[in-house]
């Protein structure tokens, strides 16, 4: 299962083609922002929920270990948006290619610690 790459890359496309749309959604304080873990353990989340879904089918599936996939799902998104916010702030000095490639073995990273 390569969530990596399938659940990163829409995200990635939003944070990379729309910077300052990413900024006001994800990062900015605002009123009515959804927040964990009560509005994403309900599935309210357009992004987040896709991430724990494909989690608990790994899971069911034997490929992770049982977890808190809500919890990982979040240690995910946080581990893309910071790398997103240091690529936006000039702090990663790779093509956008090169980028995505880091983003993913990231991701990979995180779900090698999750792997049975």
């Amino acid at each position: 299962m390569n969530v990596g790459s399938n659940a990163g890359q829409d995200p990635l496309d939003f944070a990379l083609g729309q910077p300052h749309l990413y900024v006001f959604l994800f990062t900015e304080n605002r009123t009515g922002a959804r927040a964990f873990p009560h509005d994403f353990r309900s599935g309210a989340s357009p992004t987040l929920t896709p991430v724990a879904d494909a989690l608990t089918a790994g899971v069911r599936r034997g490929v992770f270990v049982p977890h808190d996939v809500w919890e990982v799902a979040l240690t995910i998104a946080a581990q893309l948006h910071g790398l997103v916010e240091m690529y936006h702030g000039g702090r990663i000095g790779l093509a956008e290619s090169e980028f995505r490639a880091l983003c993913s073995r990231a991701v990979e990273r995180i779900l090698d610690g999750v792997r049975r």
